[in-house]
């Protein structure tokens, strides 16, 4: 019960958030002065139902210590999603969509190799009793993520709203060259001691 609540619960949530973004895309480029982000935010909404779709498979995984199949299921996903269609997309010419259709594919494979491995019933619950426990502990978690987030994010939200799309592009592939191996092996040791 407590594995299909979590995944009945995902899927909602997933399916709110990629909701909420397609609606607040037009607000995004507003504030950014961007009015083609509308459609790559709409589209890149996408990513967090797909992500949510493999978000509890992922869990059972990590409750089970199998961090080794976690990051060998991620690196395959990432080398097909970003190598294999980002790259052959960028090579045909579709510029910034190359990267929204590889995060897209990155995302889905990704779930999809999660739930292979663990194959958890995909069947809903809707009985409140199971969702308190759940709820209890993951919406303060799931606040603080948040808070967290924001605050990391304010300065990529000062670089765009006031350098403009080109220096925030540079500005987070430098960011990203600098953070990601500090993150890999922060967040895989945070997993492990968690």
């Amino acid at each position: 019960e407590d594995i299909r609540a979590g995944f009945t619960s995902s899927l909602i949530l997933g399916s709110l958030t990629s909701t909420a973004l397609w609606f607040a895309a037009p607000l995004a480029a507003a504030v950014f002065d961007e009015p083609g982000v509308v459609g790559f935010l709409r589209v890149m909404g996408l990513a967090l139902l797909l992500s949510a779709v493999g978000q509890t498979a992922e869990s059972v995984l990590e409750r089970q210590l199998r961090f080794r199949e976690i990051s060998l299921l991620t690196m395959a996903a990432y080398v097909v999603g970003y190598f294999a269609v980002g790259l052959v997309l960028a090579a045909l010419g579709a510029g910034v969509w190359s990267l929204v259709f590889a995060a897209l594919a990155h995302r889905g494979l990704q779930s999809l190799l999660f739930y292979l491995r663990v194959r958890h019933s995909l069947r809903p619950i809707f009985d409140g009793a199971v969702y308190r426990p759940l709820f209890a502990f993951g919406s303060l978690v799931s606040i603080i993520s948040f808070m967290e987030y924001v605050g990391i994010s304010l300065d990529t939200f000062m670089v765009g709203r006031y350098a403009g799309a080109g220096p925030l592009g540079q500005y987070n592939r430098g960011n990203t060259l600098i953070q990601v191996p500090l993150y890999r092996l922060t967040d895989a040791l945070g997993q492990v001691l968690y």
